[in-house]
């Protein structure tokens, strides 16, 4: 059998899990609480909980973590420099996003800037958060077994589990930490469940490798608070990025491919083979400055997915909104 590399892999995945669940998919996010981009997960699952429609309602964006914490609310308008206690960079960077996606309006009173939420945050829009690490060669694990046992330890996810393309041995599975279910996936046949994944303990404290060497580890404690904010973290970049490929390059030899009945492979046809645009496509010298591209990604996750791309959004109905800017 000929694996397919690790980004056709996933992709593939993706585009199957997307007619088995209506749930919000999404890939290569930040899964860490000291430093998110430390581990990186492969695919990342929302599963929509009782606030679902509410969220998607409200905008087909993330919405940044920092708001969301941040004591504002959707009632009086309130001094952005005591609500939001970041730089002023990074505070002016947060509301200017925020308006821009309608989650909060701002106003200028007195020469001070003002700020208040449109509508109060939905936390309850999903329920289990699931990480899925692909490895379809498990003859190459590297890194693999270290992963998992991060995200057991840490328990941001209601479940971890291992995707592969190999056939899975008993060898393997005595490696693989116990709490980790196994998925072998193919095109052809789906997911077959070798092993079912345990329930983490995502609501308890958990504990975080920070550094990993031959002759030490550093590890941090990881509070409730803080996971339950990591998770929200994820669910929000889950729910704006998705899983696909936004655009392709402007070259005629590469167009998508479909799997499992959305196009999502980006293919090179001088090359026969998927690529990835943001990677191979950059310096190839068979690149051309035309394309014929008609597909637009977002209608295809709007198409298949709970996901909103158009939604109605909220505006509070009183006035004196015209003072808003």
């Amino acid at each position: 059998m000929i694996l397919e590399d690790e980004f056709t892999f996933e992709l593939s995945l993706c585009a199957y899990l997307e007619t088995q669940r209506d749930a919000i998919i999404a890939r290569q996010l930040g899964a860490g609480v000291d430093s998110s981009g430390r581990r990186i997960i492969d695919i990342a699952i929302a599963e929509p909980g009782p606030r679902f429609e509410f969220r998607a309602s409200l905008t087909a964006e993330s919405i940044p973590i920092d708001l969301i914490e941040a004591p504002i609310g959707p009632g009086t308008f309130r001094s952005a420099s005591d609500a939001i206690d970041r730089p002023v960079k990074h505070r002016q960077d947060l509301i200017e996003r925020g308006a821009e996606i309608g989650f909060i309006e701002k106003r200028r009173n007195s020469g001070t800037a003002e700020i208040r939420q449109v509508v109060r945050y939905p936390y309850r829009w999903y329920s289990n958060l699931i990480g899925i690490e692909n490895k379809p060669d498990l003859s190459s694990p590297g890194k693999l077994i270290d992963q998992l046992q991060f995200d057991v330890s840490l328990g941001l996810f209601d479940n971890v589990i291992l995707a592969t393309a190999t056939r899975v041995t008993d060898v393997h599975l005595n490696r693989i930490p116990e709490e980790v279910g196994v998925w072998v996936y193919s095109p052809e046949d789906g997911i077959e469940v070798v092993r079912q994944a345990e329930q983490l303990q995502p609501n308890a404290y958990g504990i975080e490798l920070v550094s990993h060497n031959s002759d030490h580890s550093q590890i941090s404690p990881v509070s409730e608070k803080a996971k339950q904010q990591a998770r929200q973290r994820i669910a929000e970049r889950a729910y704006g990025k998705g899983w696909r490929v936004s655009s392709l390059p402007e070259c005629q030899s590469c167009n998508f491919q479909s799997r499992h009945g959305t196009p999502c492979l980006p293919f090179c046809v001088e090359k026969q083979q998927v690529v990835s645009p943001s990677g191979d496509c950059v310096s190839c010298s068979l690149r051309s400055d035309e394309s014929t591209h008609q597909y637009d990604p977002t209608d295809e996750r709007d198409r298949r997915t709970p996901w909103k791309a158009n939604p109605t959004g909220y505006q509070h109905k009183q006035a004196g909104l015209d003072r808003f800017c």
